[in-house]
């Protein structure tokens, strides 16, 4: 057998410091130089493998810049399996300006599909299998009976033709839910006829492979034979806030988007809104989470009390809450499916699942007014009024150290406000950003704001206030000098905000 690696090491090292010795170093330098080395070779790998990594980089690259959608289409499957990294994806795509289609019975493939629509512009369509609850076995017979017989024309013609033995209520609820079946029916009726729907499929399904005839196969394609007739419910409405919540909870991506998405968006930095957010380094710290109740569960504890555990659906999934039962007796009227709920307490690991122990929790209602809700206790954030093309006296900043005492002041009595930015010199181009406490929206955020600047370049400084944990820190961007123009100022507002972009006085008209 071969040398030990410790023995192998240790005449490896004796060689280098000999070596440095013979060239002037001394031994002990040489020493320290090799233990420095030496960790590093736990990971260090040869040229070839370096070139190949850097080969599939700019591969990758390659194709994320010059075919975006194709390049989306295969990440999106690649993430089909974790449901948070899918809706990472998603959102990503369309942050990029790539529509994302939803699942349909006449146009989707099991997986994600590049699809072109009528205006000449390519999407992405949805995949069958890749609805929750739904699988490969379930939508193949799908696929494959429209692709021998044509789109489904009516939902009878949708039983008499597919495959239902693969096809479970659940999965079929859960397709009719996401807007699958949309192009047959109205979706508040079908989801109230499931049953009768697999009850006719599956008896058609029987009928075909049992190989019984009558007069009407002798001319299928002229009369098709007689099944009994599926008589829809009147149709409910379904409000967006509900289509929505089956969005998140089917597909991890949300087509719809409710007032109350855009809400909670708007103001993320006040508390947990994304699954993602919690993480090993959350453990034992205490967290605010907003989000919609889901699959409660009622428990006992070893003495017999009653205690809940639940779900809490946010906007890139679900996390656990656990209602104890010194909470749960001030508060076991709002623990119910579907309640939208502020909920404060200590962040807590379990078989690798991030929870949330309960201390505090009330019912949050979409405010009318943009005001304080007082039952939330939390700050509604206010529509941004729109770019203006003039700088009003009343508009010119304080200084960064003023700015910030104001801030400080104001959030003592429980207000947020938000600076301007200070006006630099006639040369300088100032632009604020505000972290939200989401690495990754605050990283796409910064990109766009680059990438736009990229755009207008000339001979202007840039300088970046960031507004992070209520100190201001600023800074002069070194990668980009800009040619200031209202055109710049209107395209950075709408990233970062009206009133949070300062050109020089005397600026160029671009």
């Amino acid at each position: 057998m071969g040398k030990k690696i410790p023995e192998v090491m240790a005449a490896e090292r004796d060689k280098f410091i000999a070596g440095a010795r013979e060239k002037g170093f001394d031994a002990h330098t040489a020493r320290d130089v090799f233990n420095l080395i030496e960790p590093f070779a736990g990971y260090a790998f040869n040229k070839a493998h370096s070139i190949s990594y850097a080969m599939i980089a700019y591969w990758t690259a390659y194709f994320r810049a010059n075919y975006p959608t194709e390049y989306f289409a295969a990440l999106l499957n690649a993430c089909s399996g974790n449901s948070d990294k899918l809706a990472e994806c998603g959102r990503e795509a369309r942050r990029n300006g790539i529509e994302i289609l939803l699942p349909d019975v006449n146009r989707s493939l099991e997986q994600f599909s590049i699809e072109k629509k009528d205006d000449g512009e390519t999407a992405i369509r949805y995949g069958l299998a890749m609805v929750n609850n739904v699988g490969t076995a379930a939508v193949g017979p799908i696929v494959a009976a429209r692709e021998e017989g044509g789109a489904f024309s009516s939902l009878e013609d949708f039983c008499r033709r597919v495959d239902f033995q693969a096809l479970n209520s659940l999965s079929l609820e859960s397709l009719v839910k996401v807007g699958a079946l949309d192009g047959i029916g109205q979706r508040g009726s079908l989801i109230q006829a499931v049953n009768r729907i697999m009850s006719v499929g599956q008896r058609q399904t029987q009928l075909r492979k049992s190989g019984q005839t009558s007069m009407f196969d002798m001319f299928r394609e002229a009369t098709p034979a007689p099944m009994p007739e599926i008589e829809l419910p009147p149709s409910e409405d379904i409000s967006p806030r509900e289509q929505s919540a089956w969005e998140r909870e089917l597909l991890g991506i949300e087509f719809n988007e409710s007032d109350f998405t855009r809400h909670i968006q708007a103001a993320s930095g006040q508390f947990v809104v994304f699954a993602n957010e919690l993480n090993a380094d959350s453990v034992g710290k205490s967290v605010k989470a907003l989000g919609q109740v889901a699959d409660v569960r009622e428990r006992t504890t070893r003495r017999g009390d009653a205690f809940l555990a639940m779900s809490l659906r946010l906007l890139d999934g679900g996390i656990e809450l656990v209602a104890w039962p010194n909470v749960l007796e001030n508060t076991k009227g709002l623990w119910e499916e579907g309640k939208y709920v502020v909920a404060s307490g200590e962040v807590r690991e379990w078989q690798g699942r991030m929870s949330i122990s309960v201390e505090q929790a009330s019912e949050y209602k979409l405010p009318t007014s943009p005001e304080t809700d007082e039952t939330n206790g939390l700050v509604v954030p206010q529509e941004r009024p729109a770019p203006s093309r003039e700088r009003p006296e009343m508009q010119k900043p304080k200084p960064a150290e003023t700015a910030y005492a104001s801030a400080q002041d104001n959030a003592a009595n429980g207000v947020r406000e938000e600076p301007a930015p200070s006006y630099g010199t006639a040369n300088e181009v100032t632009v604020r950003l505000r972290e939200s406490g989401h690495l990754a929206e605050d990283r796409h955020r910064l990109e766009d704001v680059v990438r736009v600047m990229l755009e207008y370049q000339g001979q202007a400084t840039v300088m970046l206030e960031v507004d992070t944990d209520g100190q201001l820190v600023k800074m002069e961007a070194p990668f980009v000098k800009v040619d200031p123009c209202e055109e710049l100022e209107s395209r950075l507002a709408e990233l970062v905000g009206a009133g949070n972009v300062a050109l020089p006085a005397s600026r160029g008209n671009g």
